[in-house]
């Protein structure tokens, strides 16, 4: 039975509940009745499911895991079997993915069986703490009103579908009474398949075997003729069983069969052939682009975009004529209306250059950045989800080197950011792990390689193993280099796992990198090929990223130059897609991967060819919806953003 969407329960506590499930803890949720909801942040007075529904149907959230983890469901009962051996959602597993949903038919609490007094669903939270929300879809109640069993009861029943009755007649005579009012003897209806046997039935008059009031099968009994006719209007659909007529009875110059199929997702039902195959073509949804920023400043370059915990995208930049760092907050998930602007640092220094942007576990943004007149790293950690008021600035490196260009900053396990960059002075790549989550105090400097000129755009994520992981250019070399950090703060010399990736014998690549973690706990790297200007993917094959990665050209086309200023994100499939830029066009591009290892045939779009031209900087994310989100700058100095409508982000 579907109901109207109805909050049952969430656990965040700015939302009115308990607080997040503990690493391997559970709880106990109401789902039936009215009692029970405002105190697990639930809707007041229930959302209409009956007490004795036997299972619901439920979107369950988890928001802001505290690492990797599942949940596992059942019902609760008394006493409490063990959890299942099945997880309904796995979490924490993708960084920048602070939420995940599965709308899943989950067992509730039997009443007549146990008590329910403790709540109707138990979920299970484990490995790591985890908020968690559900919205009730629909429910599945029990059979009402049949019976399997006739005795002692009077008054008209309903045989239950596939049950068996045993009627004993008393002195071995089975009498229907015909008596007032009139027919109220009459049997009105037999089950298909079960027929009468036994008898005879004897006595005048006539049983009918209708079903319906105008008409039926009909034996005449005493008297008259002994046969089965039909009724005129007797015989409708209702009464044909199930697989009677098929293909072979059925005329299709008059009767159209059965659809053969369903149309796949992103198409629509365009028409029905005879004999019940489907025309389908797909939706014409080209992404939806607004221009989130245009002052008179030149603003947009180094753009860097995340998803708060509200959905909507968050994005740092960098004002080029103010030389100024700068936040949009969108008031919606596809960027579209007014944003929240606001300047977050400006001081007399030229500063916002080299910006990268990710969600603290507070749900509140946090930034690094370059300091251009000092040579220094910057962070700016903000005091609320939209960057707005003064945000908490530091200096995270303040070596008398030139530090901070090319910043990359993810969020440990531990809550605390941490951030990849290059020592222009020193040509080496360095990481700072901040001591808390504002970045304030003294950040764990490190030297991760200084092998001659190397560490030119690098890219962090935080591996599964709650082990830092970065991809870099090697200018020297001209190659692609990953490093696997030996421990969370990526510090100690010679403690990091250093791999060179892709080393063809004449081309210069490794440019523009972007890394993430796929599913299966393994990196994935999108970059640029300087000689051929093209796109290309690495696949690793274990999580440090060495042995021989999949190396993939993903878009090469022979008369445009493209794959610069590439970003990587992994959509809700697993799959890779990344926006990146055609420099022959000025245009912005998007490539879906078929696969998690971006081989074969990716999917490849023309997100924006706007005349006026597009820059080289783009940032993706995928939205709570699945669908790809993407901040670059245009020619003319403005912040746009593409919303898609597909996970492919194809029209």
């Amino acid at each position: 039975t579907p109901v109207t969407p109805c909050r049952l329960f969430d656990s965040r506590i700015s939302q009115g509940g308990p607080g997040p499930i503990p690493a391997n803890g559970q709880r106990n949720l109401f789902v039936a009745g009215t009692l029970g909801f405002p105190a697990q942040g639930g809707t007041n007075g229930g959302c209409g499911i009956p007490v004795g529904a036997t299972s619901a149907i439920i979107n369950i959230v988890t928001v802001s895991p505290a690492g990797p983890g599942n949940i596992r469901a059942w019902a609760v009962a008394s006493p409490q079997p063990p959890a299942p051996l099945a997880a309904i959602i796995n979490y924490g597993s993708v960084v920048g993915l602070p939420a995940i949903a599965n709308g899943v038919p989950v067992p509730l609490c039997n009443p007549a069986a146990t008590s329910c007094t403790l709540g109707d669903l138990r979920l299970q939270a484990d490995t790591s703490a985890t908020d968690i929300l559900g919205d009730v879809v629909g429910y599945f109640g029990p059979v009402v009103g049949l019976v399997t069993s006739v005795n002692s009861i009077t008054g008209p029943v309903t045989i239950a579908a596939g049950s068996n009755i045993s009627v004993t007649p008393s002195g071995g005579t089975l009498t229907i009474a015909n008596t007032a009012p009139v027919n109220s003897g009459t049997v009105t209806s037999v089950a298909t398949g079960a027929g009468l046997s036994g008898g005879p039935i004897t006595g005048a008059g006539t049983v009918d075997l209708q079903l319906n009031a105008t008409g039926g099968l009909s034996k005449v009994l005493g008297g008259g003729a002994n046969e089965l006719g039909l009724a005129d209007g007797g015989v409708t659909t209702a009464k044909i069983a199930a697989g009677a007529v098929g293909a072979a009875q059925i005329d299709q110059a008059q009767v159209q069969t059965r659809l053969a199929a369903m149309c796949p997702g992103g198409q629509y039902l365009r028409g029905v052939n005879a004999d019940g195959s489907i025309v389908c073509e797909a939706f014409f949804l080209p992404p939806v682009i607004t221009i989130v920023d245009d002052p008179a400043n030149f603003v947009g370059s180094y753009n860097s975009l995340a998803i708060g915990l509200d959905g909507f995208p968050v994005i740092s930049y960098y004002d080029s004529t103010a030389q100024s760092l700068k936040v949009a907050k969108c008031v919606t998930a596809d960027c579209t209306g007014v944003s929240i602007i606001t300047t977050v640092d400006d001081p007399v220094n030229f500063v916002g250059q080299h910006t990268s942007i990710a969600i603290g576990l507070d749900g509140f943004p946090v930034i690094s950045y370059y300091d251009q007149t000092l040579g220094n790293l910057k962070v700016a950690k903000c005091v609320n989800a939209a960057c707005t008021g003064v945000s908490t600035i530091t200096t995270a490196d303040t070596a008398a080197n030139n530090v901070g260009w090319y910043s990359s900053l993810a969020i440990s396990q531990d809550g605390f950011p941490i951030i990849a960059y290059y020592d222009a002075s020193a040509q080496s790549l360095k990481v700072a792990k901040c001591v808390n989550p504002a970045c304030t105090g003294l950040s764990t400097v490190t030297i991760v390689d200084t092998t001659a000129n190397v560490g030119t755009d690098p890219s962090i994520a935080i591996g599964q193993d709650g082990l830092p992981v970065i991809s870099y250019h090697d200018f020297t070399a001209s190659t692609l280099k990953v490093a696997k950090c030996g421990n969370t703060a990526c510090s100690g010399v010679g403690t990091s796992t250093i791999t060179v990736v892709d080393d063809p014998p004449v081309n210069n690549v490794g440019r523009d990198s972007s890394l993430k973690i796929g599913l299966d706990g393994f990196p994935v790297i999108s970059y640029f090929d300087v000689t051929t200007s093209a796109l290309k993917v690495a696949k690793c094959v274990n999580a440090a990223c060495t042995g021989v990665s999949t190396i993939t050209f993903v878009d090469d086309p022979p008369t445009a130059l493209v794959g610069s200023a590439s970003s990587l994100a992994i959509g809700l499939d697993g799959f890779p897609v990344i926006s990146y830029y055609q420099h022959s066009a000025h245009f912005l591009r998007v490539a879906k991967c078929v696969n998690a290892a971006c081989t074969g045939t990716s999917i490849v779009t023309v997100v924006d060819n706007d005349p006026s031209g597009v820059a080289g900087f783009t940032s993706i994310a995928i939205g709570l919806d699945g669908f790809p989100v993407i901040s670059y700058i245009e020619d003319a100095g403005m912040l746009k953003v593409a919303k898609c409508r597909k996970a492919s982000c194809a029209p």
